[in-house]
């Protein structure tokens, strides 16, 4: 927000503006220029990467989707404005999303469920046009016109405070939720961004009808959620699918039929891609159910001896499964990382994190993850190496600039660190629990 509201006197009130796609000229509150809408998009970007679980880290599959990304956006208008980047995302909730400047993200849960690389190209075309049409910075233009000038596109760092033992550090982290508020667009700008949605597929080759496949995959996705779990951080909840929007895709869709052409077909590169995210999304779903036992212990701090050994048995073995299947997942390190403090096992804990920050740092070093800097730093504060620990928080504050529960913990290891004689930042406490 307060980034957003630094802007402001920058810009240009009461004016009118250019949509570049359509060319219709429009009246605008406030007219952003390129270099505002580039600022706005980078500040926000690493906040939204940290809150829907890094990056995928792997540096092939990133490439080779960023390299099907380029060829889309060598097809806009706007390829030498704006600043056009693609990151895969780790989380298992379908997701695609779009930041003022070009950023684009789309998660592992959506692609999994995607049919074809058309529909991969229909719907990143479906965020691109959001991007080409200016769509947040109206939206935001709106607000102030209202008299609300809100950040419509801002990540909301948790709030949770610093303190207590390594164990509050890690049940903090782990049981805040992801907190992203999604733009919600008109209903004239989801269809102009619809008929970006059919308009890059058909420039690349592939059948223009692919947005109503990807409809219909979003369709059956809000049918399997039936409003509930995490459909309300989803594309369901910032695109909504109907009978009226798949009609007028349809419609858009039929002008650049043609029965001659025959529809490019998957690369292998892609086909293999999406292979691989079906056969191993069952290994994911594992980790999830290990990440819903260990939220329940630690919801539920009351629970009888019996219930906590039934509940940890049950993370150990669903977490222990989906470790066996990928042993070099940093996202199954960082958790394997979590479990290991909870129980006192610090010495294995760093070694987990240190797994993970090592993958990351090879796989994705421009999107790193935020958590094992996070943790090492307060294994290390627990220790007494408050200035190694003020170096790892530092990096991890730098991953997640949103982030109050890092810039605390900064603080107070910062405070540590100047005053030798004073206590560790962090009490290791360490739970009576059984260990992995």
């Amino acid at each position: 927000m307060k980034h957003l509201l630094a802007l402001l006197p920058l810009a240009t009130f009461s004016s009118c503006a250019t949509d570049p796609v359509s060319g219709r000229t429009e009246f605008s509150v406030v007219r952003w220029s390129i270099e505002e809408e580039l600022e706005i998009g980078e500040r926000t970007a690493p906040s939204l990467v940290a809150q829907m679980d890094g990056p995928y880290a792997d540096a092939q599959v990133q490439a080779d989707l960023r390299e099907l990304v380029a060829e889309m956006v060598s097809h806009s208008p706007r390829a030498d404005e704006f600043k056009f980047e693609f990151v895969l995302l780790n989380s298992s909730i379908p997701n695609a999303l779009a930041l003022p400047g070009g950023r684009v993200f789309l998660t592992r849960g959506l692609l999994a469920k995607l049919g074809s690389e058309a529909e991969f190209v229909a719907v990143l075309g479906h965020e691109l046009g959001h991007v080409e049409h200016r769509h947040a910075m109206k939206r935001l233009s709106d607000g102030i016109l209202l008299g609300l000038p809100q950040a419509p596109l801002r990540v909301v760092a948790d709030t949770l405070p610093f303190g207590g033992s390594l164990l509050d550090s890690v049940a903090d982290v782990v049981s805040a939720p992801t907190t992203l508020l999604g733009l919600s667009f008109s209903r004239g700008q989801e269809l102009e961004a619809d008929e970006r949605g059919v308009f890059f597929p058909s420039a690349m080759g592939y059948d223009p009808r692919a947005m109503v496949g990807a409809l219909e995959t979003i369709n059956a996705l809000e049918q399997e959620a039936d409003g509930d779990g995490p459909s309300s951080l989803s594309i369901l909840r910032t695109h909504p699918p109907g009978p009226d929007r798949i009609r007028c895709i349809e419609a858009e869709s039929a002008k650049f039929e043609d029965p001659d052409r025959v529809p490019r077909p998957d690369s292998p590169a892609f086909a293999a891609i999406l292979e691989h995210f079906r056969t191993v999304a069952p290994v994911y779903d594992e980790h999830e159910r290990a990440l819903d036992a260990l939220q329940e212990l630690l919801a539920n701090p009351d629970l009888g001896e019996t219930e906590q050994q039934e509940l940890f048995q049950q993370i150990t073995d669903s977490l222990g499964s989906a470790l066996a299947q990928l042993p070099t997942e940093p996202l199954f390190h960082i958790t394997a990382g979590e479990l290991a403090m909870m129980v006192g096992e610090f010495e294995r804990a760093f070694e987990f994190l240190e797994l993970a920050e090592s993958t990351y740092a090879r796989e994705t070093p421009a999107w790193p993850h935020w958590k094992p800097p996070y943790y090492i730093g307060l294994l290390q504060s627990a220790a007494g190496e408050h200035s190694l620990a003020v170096e790892a928080l530092g990096v991890a504050l730098q991953r997640y600039p949103e982030s109050a529960q890092i810039r605390d913990a900064l603080e107070t290891v910062r405070a540590a660190a100047e005053d030798p004689g004073s206590p560790p930042a962090e009490e290791t406490e360490q739970r009576t629990e059984p260990t992995p």
